[in-house]
């Protein structure tokens, strides 16, 4: 995926800001130690509102960065005020619930002015952390906008954090030359939501025998006319719950939907819920019978007569009847960062809403799906087996194409992100609603995907299954190879730090481990006629000189190997005389002076403050010669060489009919042309692009396509957009710069990239990202379908016109 910094550039105008601190009076859920309970909420409740009795007016106070301007409770008139970025805005000190409260506010944008995008800032918590949204302008009229804070978090996995208490409420107005505009009144409100309480569980396990089997009790009291009760229940062996001595359920997670769903043991722990029956008004006790050392995670939750939602879940409060037994409490969450990528999130309460407590069934969309057959040969699917390779068509003015085994072009048209992934827990809890096995849903995902006019099935985030769904469609295929290194086989830098990901090219170990691996995976894929090729790498960032936020290979060169290896080069560069090196590296500062060239390995000089633009003054590397940093970046060439020259060997050797991609590069971490020129021993150049560098960019800008053209210039190779996406206002997700108003406007944005491709000679295929959303790791809403499975159809029909385009320019002028 992508990243990068906005730098924007306005005229400083007058703005009017009218605004509140909003001091919201909540009744958060409470504990009396035992259950927790909330008030349940059916219509939108006013908490506070301006203008208003307890706020009049405000003094803008400009925060420490100065890009949004801060408005306390003061005496006198509206101040007019300019956020240090040049973008006018005001931030609101709030206390709220990240659950179900909102934010209702009135803008108005006087006509003439150019506004770029109402843009939401929601900071949660003690740590500031601020997550932004995108929301369409309006012009010359008053405009009202309810903007729910879970909506500004994204996805669903904002449950799971420990704290959901909102801080502040950030409004700003971007626009294309400065701007002006008035803040006419706001609201906090609480929301009708499906959610209680929401209090994460943790899993409870009997450090027993597991052959034995052990008793883990909950007592707890309920009140009268209890009614929408459940229960969901987590374990990783077969267990029996129990409530006031009945059986409720005798079930584990691993059951018979993981032969149905198989991709899914590995992202996600399914749960089971049932109906909570037997309740009484009173004391009642729920009892887990469970095999020590399983773990298991549980939580229950009724209504309660007054229509407040009551929940319970495993915590300190259960305990163990077995004599001499006690209970370990451990983190449902294997991983708590903000993506949660890496970590295996379980299916339970608070991530999955219980059906009780739904507000209403879900209904799915009957719009009809667009439908393209393409006709033109260098966009039909070609599959056969022998050699792939790439050539120049003169039928097609000397375009670049891939070349099928039988002589024919072929342009790749692929999607990517067709999965279950826990990036998108949505998505995957929709999607398991519909389709009764994991490979019933992969083929409509596929068919869906060729009528959209798709002959490609790409790899990044893309299950097994759909793979196997595109073969019996006939598409061809493009995957993907990186064992990554066994444990110590990784560059490392002066601080012992590891380049997670990034071998040591010279290390005897990763070549045997490299080596062995490609030959397991080309026994498999060499037998796949589907396959065109795979690509070696995703978005290592491998020498990006040019721009130097970004990490590159700088420096790390003290692993054991890769030591070895740079103490030989240079001791060929400076041709054994240590006294050379010294001086071209330090001059006359001899404190500095290595004592000879492995005492480098010792001594470990670090360029990477002066290469990443962190250096201090007096730190050690200051006012070291030019010819330091070179050295460091030219080894770093010499270390790329090898490492790309080896993978390439290897895997010419083993899969001699599959074409061999470069690492994906992320384009906008341009790497240096010693770099690039590194890969051009490659059949096909990977370039990650992204067509969205600016709000409002809808295409592929002019130093895109140059710096395109430039790596087809160095190389000479045919290039694949190996990743490329958009965003529209209307998804209403956080996190992505968005380019267009309208679904349908995205749809016309991909049919603009695809001339612009197609204008390029050298471009052999375009990879979209992707088929859905990751809502819940980057925040984006890049997808054609939303996190519903419901497709974007304004879109949809936009990349089936724009594929229907390429096809007629294409048709008939082939024949052989």
């Amino acid at each position: 995926m992508f990243a990068f910094d906005q730098k924007y550039c306005f005229s400083v105008v007058t703005v009017f800001l009218l605004g509140v601190l909003l001091l919201a009076v909540l009744k958060p859920a409470t504990c009396d130690g035992r259950i927790y309970r909330q008030e349940t909420v059916t219509v939108p409740r006013l908490l506070v509102e301006w203008p208003g009795s307890s706020a009049s007016s405000f003094q803008p106070t400009p925060q420490a960065k100065g890009d949004i301007v801060t408005p306390n409770i003061a005496s006198g008139a509206a101040i007019s005020r300019n956020s240090g970025l040049g973008h006018p805005g005001v931030r609101f000190n709030v206390t709220g619930d990240a659950t179900d409260d909102a934010v209702l506010f009135t803008y108005f944008i006087p006509e003439k002015q150019e506004p770029i995008e109402v843009r939401l800032s929601l900071w949660i918590g003690q740590n500031s952390k601020e997550y932004v949204t995108h929301l369409s302008p309006t012009v010359g009229k008053p405009t009202t906008v309810q903007w729910r804070f879970a909506d500004m978090i994204g996805g669903d996995e904002w449950r799971l954090r420990e704290s959901g208490q909102v801080t502040g409420v950030g409004i700003r107005m971007l626009f294309k030359s400065g701007g002006e505009w008035i803040l006419r009144g706001a609201k906090l409100l609480k929301l009708p939501s499906p959610y209680g309480p929401l209090v994460v569980p943790s899993y409870l396990s009997v450090p027993g025998d597991s052959n034995d089997l052990y008793s883990l009790a909950r007592h707890f009291t309920v009140g009268k006319d209890a009614s929408a009760a459940w229960i969901q229940i987590l374990a990783d062996r077969r267990v029996t719950v129990n409530l006031n001595g009945t059986e409720l359920v005798s079930s584990s997670s691993q059951r018979a939907s993981d032969t149905l769903w198989p991709e899914l043991t590995a992202p996600w722990k399914t749960s089971e819920e049932v109906t909570l029956t037997g309740l009484n008004a009173g004391d009642n006790i729920l009892t887990v019978r469970a095999p020590g050392q399983c773990m298991v995670a549980l939580a229950a939750g009724w209504r309660e007569g007054d229509g407040s939602r009551s929940v319970i879940v495993s915590d300190a409060n259960w305990t163990c009847s077995d004599a001499g037994a006690k209970v370990n409490i451990q983190p449902l969450l294997d991983s708590r960062n903000d993506s949660f990528r890496g970590g295996t999130l379980a299916d339970i309460y608070p991530l999955r809403v219980p059906d009780t407590w739904r507000l209403s069934s879900y209904k799915r969309s009957a719009a009809p799906w667009p439908h393209v057959v393409l006709r033109a040969t260098p966009l039909v699917p070609q599959v056969t087996t022998g050699k792939w390779t790439t050539a120049q068509f003169p039928e097609y003015g000397n375009r670049w194409f891939v070349r099928s085994p039988s002589g024919r072009p072929f342009f790749a048209l692929g999607d990517q992100v067709v999965s279950l992934i826990h990036e998108n827990y949505g998505y995957y809890r929709s999607q398991r609603s519909v389709w009764p096995s994991e490979e019933q849903w992969a083929a409509d995902a596929v068919a869906k995907q060729k009528q959209l006019g798709y002959n490609t099935m790409a790899v990044a985030a893309t299950f097994g299954k759909v793979f196997d769904a595109a073969k019996i469609d006939g598409l061809t295929e493009l995957q993907y190879f990186n064992p990554g290194a066994p444990k110590g086989a990784c560059m490392s830098d002066a601080s012992g730090t590891e380049y997670a990901g990034m071998p040591d090219p010279f290390d005897p170990a990763w070549r045997e481990f490299y080596k062995t691996m490609a030959a397991k995976r080309a026994r498999i894929w060499n037998e796949d006629p589907n396959l065109i090729g795979v690509f070696v790498n995703n978005e290592m960032w491998l020498g990006s000189t040019q721009n130097i936020r970004f990490k590159s290979l700088i420096g790390y060169v003290y692993s054991q190997a890769c030591g070895k290896e740079f103490v030989r080069w240079l001791m060929d560069r400076y041709r054994g005389n240590i006294a050379s090196l010294n001086t071209a590296w330090y001059g006359t500062k001899t404190s500095r002076y290595h004592k000879s060239f492995t005492a480098i390995l010792v001594d470990k000089p670090n360029p990477q403050a002066l290469v990443h633009g962190i250096e201090q003054s007096g730190a050690p590397e200051s006012n070291v010669k030019p010819a330091f940093v070179q050295d460091f970046y030219d080894f770093e060439v010499h270390a790329m060489q090898v490492y790309a020259s080896y993978m390439l060997g290897v895997l010419r050797e083993v899969m001699p009919g599959k074409l061999i991609c470069t690492n994906r590069f992320a384009a906008y971490a341009t790497p240096s042309d010693e770099i690039v020129a590194a890969w051009k021993d490659y059949d096909i150049i990977s370039w990650n692009a992204y067509p969205v560098w600016d709000p409002g960019q809808t295409c592929f800008s002019d130093d895109q396509l140059a710096a395109m053209k430039h790596v087809y210039a160095i190389t000479g190779k045919p290039m694949i957009i190996s990743e490329w996406g958009s965003a529209s206002y209307e998804a209403n997700l956080p996190g992505s710069v968005v380019s267009f108003r309208t679904y349908a406007d995205q749809g016309d944005g991909y049919f603009k990239v695809i001339r612009q491709l197609c204008g390029l000679p050298f471009v052999v295929g375009a990879i979209h990202f992707g088929w859905q959303d990751l809502a819940d790791s980057e925040r984006q809403a890049w997808g054609i379908v939303d996190s519903n499975g419901e497709p974007r159809l304004g879109f949809a029909n936009g990349i089936a016109a724009a594929h229907e385009w390429l096809d007629s320019q294409w048709r008939g002028q082939f024949k052989k």
